[in-house]
C-alpha cells in the first residue's frame, strides 16, 4: 500500500494477506520503513522505447493516409528532425493542422 501524498510504502508483504494482517493488527508486525518510490531509478531499455514509438508512429501514420486517402510525407528541419506531415491538402505539425 502506497501513501497518495508522500509516494511511500505503507505496508509491504509478499501476498495480500500480509498486508491486511499489517493493517487489522499492527501490533504483531513491526511497520517496515521504505524508501519513497520516486528515489528508486528507473531502469529504461531505450531499444524497447524505440521500438514501441516506431510501432506507434507507423501505425498513426497508416491511419492517417487511410482517412486522407492521400501518401502522407515527412518533412524534416534543418537539424534533420522532424516537424511536418503533409498529406493530400493538410499539413499537420506540433502547432496543429493547416489545410492549404
Amino acid at each position: 500500500m502506497i501513501s497518495g501524498k508522500s509516494g511511500k510504502v505503507l505496508y509491504h508483504g509478499s501476498k495480500n494477506f500480509d498486508i491486511v494482517v499489517q493493517i487489522t493488527n499492527p501490533k504483531e508486525e513491526k511497520r517496515k520503513e521504505f524508501h519513497p518510490l520516486i528515489d528508486t531509478p528507473p531502469e529504461v531499455n531505450v531499444k524497447d522505447l524505440a521500438e514501441n514509438a516506431a510501432v506507434y508512429a507507423l501505425s498513426w501514420l497508416t491511419e492517417l493516409m487511410e482517412l486522407t486517402n492521400q501518401k502522407c510525407i515527412i518533412k524534416y528541419d534543418e537539424d534533420g528532425f522532424p516537424s511536418k506531415i503533409v498529406s493530400g491538402g493538410m499539413e499537420f505539425s506540433l502547432n496543429g493542422r493547416k489545410i492549404k
